[in-house]
């Protein structure tokens, strides 16, 4: 390489004898190499030397297997598949349902791929954008929930289309890819369509898509609704749960979450009566943060109520029945004292885990699966989370315990030990049955 003036790579050596030329020194040959040395480095860190320093010593940075022809089909077909798991569930939701064609598809080696989305409304342009070296991918589409930067139903059907392409290897797309080049575009060619082969093509669009088999498998099964009632310190909380047969056979998955939102807006959930009122139990509520907003919440004692009787409610994972009771005062006595309850229906000695709110009462067996759901007026969840406490009763203001029981008992049901009830009084009634039937199968039976 020719010597350029100013470069620091030139020898110590014949820096010196420029030097001595120059200006005739006499200095000794240890301290012209010292100041060689240093106008070597004082030259090396000049701006303009070290741009050129780093450009001719720097080593260029380049795509691993770029335009090497190293980048397989099957890296292509690993890098679309993950293209396909990026895309949101209710992308993928959407897309299922869509029936649509690819044509004039055009790729490039580096992982850039164009086509034409036929669906019966029009044509959209589709294209994606591979990543190789594993930091991202994107895509877009002409479609309006894209504008041509968002992912979208389109680009996710491309992903789908491609890699079905791939994996067969008849695949003309196949053979380009893993020729390793680019399709070129002949502008200069004009081509011919026949008109019969455009009205082909629009009724293919309006047809079920044979490779869609397998994906909408899943949309088109059994599904059915579950509820779990889970506690937490806002009280309880009723999550749906979306079931699915399992594939194997013996019975049904554990369950998807699903969200309110979605729940509201997706009656192909609704399979049952019970599930239609839960649902028309939500209820819009504010929610106050950064921002004002507002999000939906379940009335818990209204869609417990709905639940009654109804076979898939569960809590930690266990199966429990809901029934309802109806709210009412029962009198103890316990250890010489007298107090005051809830009438639960319950067994002598049963716990009972209790959440009250302003109109009804939700109780959780500790022994039984079972959950009692009580709706009451405001009137009787007052007294209610009085009653809880267990309040113990004089003994001596028993008659005038008595005489308001007695007034309650014309409206609420009152139940008193037989110290307080008195003599059991005959009387001439006739028991009435009566038999009423749910459309879930199940038969309710009651005495008046």
């Amino acid at each position: 390489m020719k010597e350029q003036e100013g470069d620091p790579r030139r020898s110590h050596g014949s820096s010196i004898a420029r030097d001595e030329n120059q200006k005739g020194s006499n200095v000794t040959e240890t301290s012209k190499d010292a100041g060689g040395l240093l106008a070597g480095l004082a030259n090396l860190f000049e701006p303009q030397n070290i741009a050129g320093f780093l450009e001719e010593d720097e080593p260029d940075y380049e795509l691993i297997g770029a335009g090497t022809g190293t980048i397989t089909v099957d890296v292509w077909i690993d890098e679309l598949d993950s293209l396909q798991d990026a895309h949101s569930r209710q992308i993928i939701k959407r897309a299922k349902k869509l029936r649509c064609t690819f044509d004039a598809v055009d790729f490039s080696p580096e992982g850039d791929v164009s086509a034409n989305c036929r669906v019966p409304e029009g044509v959209y342009e589709v294209f994606l954008s591979l990543d190789f070296t594993g930091f991202g991918f994107g895509g877009g589409c002409t479609c309006a929930r894209s504008h041509d930067e968002e992912p979208c139903e389109h680009t996710y059907r491309l992903a789908r289309y491609l890699v079905a392409e791939l994996t067969d290897r008849s695949s003309p797309l196949r053979s380009q890819i893993a020729g390793g080049y680019a399709v070129e575009s002949q502008p200069d060619a004009i081509a011919y369509t026949p008109a019969i082969l455009e009205e082909l093509d629009h009724f293919i669009s309006t047809r079920p898509d044979p490779q869609d088999d397998d994906y909408d498998s899943d949309e088109s099964e059994a599904t059915r609704l579950a509820w779990r009632l889970d506690a937490n310190h806002n009280g309880l909380q009723l999550v749906p749960l979306k079931q699915r047969p399992k594939k194997r056979g013996g019975g049904w998955t554990k369950g998807q979450r699903v969200a309110l939102d979605t729940l509201r807006n997706s009656p192909e959930l609704i399979n049952s009566p019970a599930d239609q009122k839960v649902v028309a139990a939500m209820r819009t509520q504010a929610s106050y943060g950064y921002s004002y907003q507002t999000k939906l919440v379940f009335d818990i004692v209204e869609a417990i109520d709905a639940l009654v009787g109804h076979d898939q409610v569960f809590v930690d994972d266990e199966t429990v029945e809901v029934r309802r009771f109806s709210f009412g005062i029962r009198v103890v006595e316990e250890s010489g004292r007298v107090c005051l309850t809830i009438a639960f229906p319950v067994e002598p000695n049963e716990g009972l885990r209790l959440s009250l709110y302003g109109h009804g009462i939700v109780a959780r067996s500790d022994s039984r699966p079972v959950v009692w759901v009580c709706r009451c007026d405001h009137a009787q969840s007052e007294l209610a989370r009085t009653l809880v406490d267990h309040m113990p009763y004089p003994r001596e203001r028993l008659d005038d315990l008595r005489q308001r029981l007695l007034k309650i008992r014309e409206t609420t049901p009152v139940e008193l030990p037989p110290s307080l009830a008195g003599p059991i009084v005959p009387a001439d009634t006739t028991p009435v049955a009566l038999l009423r039937s749910r459309r879930q199968g199940h038969l309710e039976c009651g005495m008046a």
